[in-house]
């Protein structure tokens, strides 16, 4: 992550311990620049494919801080893509990928909410 004023490059987020890390996607800033939603997939290395990928939903503070995982494809096998931030970033919205597949992603999912404050303080 690069600040545009500053131009300073830092790691925010990283793979977590025995998991190989696939990578970061559909990134979404809260409507009031305090959170950066995004989902993060990875590879498990104890488990064979197709079992073995693993997608998560996340936020994380924009300096950050506080990174949450709040939801999870462990037992569904699919993927998620981040929609946005409900405009008043109360709500993150995303859309489940079945089995991280575009092309049924492409037929049409249901877009869900979620309120990642249940999980840390509200600021």
């Amino acid at each position: 992550m690069a600040s545009a004023d500053e131009w300073r490059e830092r790691e925010v987020v990283a793979a977590a311990d025995g998991e190989e890390l696939r990578g970061f996607f559909s990134l979404a800033w809260s409507p009031n620049g305090k959170w950066l939603a995004y989902v993060r997939e990875e590879v498990m290395k104890e488990k064979p494919p197709p079992d073995n990928r693993y997608a998560s939903l996340w936020s994380i503070r924009a300096d950050g801080s506080d990174a949450t995982e709040f939801f999870n494809t462990a037992s569904a096998l699919g993927g998620l893509m981040v929609a946005g931030w409900s405009p008043d970033s109360q709500y993150i919205l995303f859309w489940p990928v079945p089995l991280f597949s575009s092309s049924l992603l492409a037929d049409g999912t249901s877009l869900t909410a979620i309120h990642p404050y249940q999980w840390r303080s509200t600021d």
